[in-house]
């Protein structure tokens, strides 16, 4: 039963980019098996999803600081929740802002990862320069930091290069490319996307098989790129192996053997036991992703439309004002002679 007063019991108010204490309905998000099979005959989807399957193992190779703290999901998150909760005021507060304190609240409340781990992570964020400490902060005791111009470069490059592959198979894709730039579509995407994973919205509820993978360190990353490599000509690239996995994703060997044992154990890959032999993913693996990939879809679709119908409701809560019908003469533009003032 959730608390009074706790994230779990709360909802968006579009208006402030607060969370309400009282639920209020939503529009569905739409995912179900039978969704989820309609979007795989769309014949782009496999285009869809090997863009956005690419994107994902791009964006996480070489993250060896990062991997050594944080698993993939929460590593997903925490960067997700630092933008939210510089807009974002919580059940029980009365300010918004990215403070350590707030951050190791949202995690433990959504139980993404344990306060040490958000505090830890964010002190890395820091480091690397994704995060910086506010300017004009006059009271010490609340050290409020802001994300810095690397964080929203490197968020405005994923959500770029996603709705791209979203825009092959759902017209979201395209309604959101249109809007990237604009600070309101950002700001309500984030609040949406977050403002889902808060109301219990789960990749695992969908994908079950993947669900330990999740929770693992490079794991997930490690299964997408057996996949990826697996739906590409590839015949002349040097095989993966579990060193060449570890390298790649700032893994330990022994953490990627892990990972393949138990990949193996599911029926998600095929091994030789011959040192150096090719990983080879198995139908029931392809299945998985695509069906990760295309919850994935549906739930950027869905924040996507929520934040372009935000902003609609807020225009059409705005004043309007009467139009007056000018008789007077006809505006002329002003001549060389003219005397202004």
């Amino acid at each position: 039963m959730a608390k009074t007063g706790s994230i779990s019991n709360a909802t968006l108010n579009p208006n402030t980019g607060s969370i309400d204490g009282a639920k209020t309905p939503r529009p569905a998000m739409g995912i179900s098996p039978a969704t989820i099979a309609e979007l795989r005959r769309n014949p782009r989807f496999f285009e869809a999803r090997q863009s956005a399957g690419l994107q994902i193992v791009s964006d996480h190779t070489g993250s060896r600081l990062l991997n050594s703290v944080v698993n993939d999901r929460g590593r997903f998150m925490i960067v997700m929740f630092a933008q939210y909760l510089h807009h974002a005021v919580l059940p029980g507060e009365s300010e918004a802002g990215l403070t350590v304190g707030r951050l190791r609240r949202l995690c433990a409340e959504t139980g993404i990862a344990s306060p040490g781990r958000a505090t830890a992570m964010l002190n890395l964020m820091r480091f690397a320069g994704y995060v910086r400490v506010a300017s004009g902060n006059g009271d010490r005791r609340r050290r409020v930091l802001v994300p810095a111009e690397r964080l929203l470069a490197l968020q405005r490059r994923r959500w770029s290069r996603h709705l791209t592959a979203l825009s092959l198979v759902m017209p979201e894709g395209s309604e959101g490319l249109r809007f990237f730039c604009e600070p309101w579509f950002e700001s309500g995407l984030v609040r949406n996307m977050v403002g889902e994973f808060i109301r219990g919205f789960r990749f695992a509820d969908f994908v079950p098989e993947l669900a330990p993978y999740f929770e693992r360190n490079g794991a997930l990353i490690t299964l997408l790129q057996l996949a990826m490599i697996a739906d590409r000509d590839v015949s002349d690239a040097a095989p993966l192996t579990i060193s060449r996995l570890a390298s790649q994703f700032g893994i330990a060997r022994t953490q990627v053997r892990n990972i393949l044992d138990d990949a193996e154990n599911g029926g998600l890959i095929e091994r030789t036991g011959i040192a150096g032999a090719p990983i080879v993913a198995l139908p029931r693996l392809a299945d998985a992703i695509d069906r990760f990939l295309a919850t994935s879809f549906f739930y950027t679709a869905h924040s996507v439309r929520l934040a372009i119908d935000e902003r609609d409701q807020i225009k059409t809560a705005e004043p309007t004002f009467p139009s007056v019908e000018y008789h007077g003469p006809k505006p002329r533009m002003p001549l060389a002679g003219d005397v202004v003032g």
